[in-house]
């Protein structure tokens, strides 16, 4: 049976203070995005580093290094594509080659990792 009284400080700082809130709940899914596509991007530059080192053979890169390439550069070369259709090694390493045949045999995914 009280009342209370607000001046109007107190009320623009309390819907301030909501608006924020709502904002942090929006930007906190951009962030763990813009985390995952760091990590990702990260991980192919690491296994393209090796596939240099290895000669830039194809065909001696390790299923694990080729599906981090794969997964950075799908979403670029071939963004219909679906990553899932390639989680094998020798899939991914074969998605790999038909980017350049896709090319007129221009190995254009090894320029999208430089």
């Amino acid at each position: 049976m009280g009342c209370h009284v607000a001046n109007e400080r107190v009320v623009t700082e309390s819907c301030r203070q909501i608006i924020l809130e709502e904002e942090k709940v929006k930007a906190e899914p951009m962030e763990a995005k813009i985390k995952r596509e760091d990590a990702t991007k990260l991980e192919a530059s690491h296994a393209y580093s090796k596939f240099v080192a290895i000669g830039k053979s194809i065909d001696n890169i390790s299923a694990r290094d080729s599906k981090s390439i794969l997964k950075f550069l799908l979403p670029k070369l071939a963004p219909n594509e679906k990553i899932s259709d390639y989680n094998t090694g020798p899939k991914a390493v074969t998605r790999l080659n038909k980017f350049a045949i896709d090319s007129d045999n221009k190995i254009t995914w090894e320029a999208e990792m430089k």
